[in-house]
Order: structure tokens, then sequence, then C-alpha cells
């Protein structure tokens, strides 16, 4: 298929890719945030319950505490990936996957 109709094609997938992206990106945010603060969350009502339990408090509610600031650091670590892969080239121009390069050289041949 070549002519106009390969390339309105093109562009309508792209533009469906791209709704779909921003869906996703905007799930990952969602689940980020509730993540970071319900791992701490956590990490207090299981070790109040291991502190109840085997009578050893603060112990438990210390330990497990700590546990779930170092999840809720790890989420971050992971949010400040993810958002390090969402941020395009610095001087915003679109970069083209390579086999988008070789297609359009192949359609000025």
């Amino acid at each position: 298929m070549t002519g106009p109709e390969h390339r309105f094609k093109d562009l309508r997938a792209i533009a469906h890719d791209e709704r779909n992206r921003h869906k996703r990106q905007a799930g990952r945010a969602h689940i980020y945030a509730l993540e970071i603060p319900f791992s701490v969350i956590v990490g207090a009502v299981i070790g109040s319950a291991v502190d109840d339990y085997f009578k050893i408090a603060p112990w438990g509610l210390a330990v497990f505490l700590i546990a779930g600031v170092a999840a809720a650091a790890r989420a971050i670590y992971r949010v400040i990936q993810w958002q390090k892969t969402l941020d395009g080239p610095a001087d915003g121009a679109v970069e083209m996957p390579i086999d988008e390069e070789r297609r359009h050289d192949d359609d000025a041949r």
C-alpha cells in the first residue's frame, strides 16, 4: 500500500498509540502515588502486629517501619528512572526509530 492512504493509516495508528501511551502513563503515575505512602503504612501496621504478637515493642515497629521507608525510597527511585525515560531529547527534536528512517530512505529512492 503506497500513496496517501498509507500515510493516513500511519497517522491514525500514531494518534491511537499516543492516546494509549498517555493513559498508560497516567495509570502508572497513580500506582506510584499510592505505592509510596502505602509502603510506609503497611510497614507500620505489620510492625505493630509483630510487636503485639511477640511482645517485643518497639523493635518490630522500628524494623518494619524502616523496611517500609526503604520500599518507598525504592519506589521514588523507580519514579525518577521512569521520568527520565519520558523526557525526550534535550533540544526538543523528535528522534525517529531506525526502521522509520530506513523506510523513508527507501521511499525517496
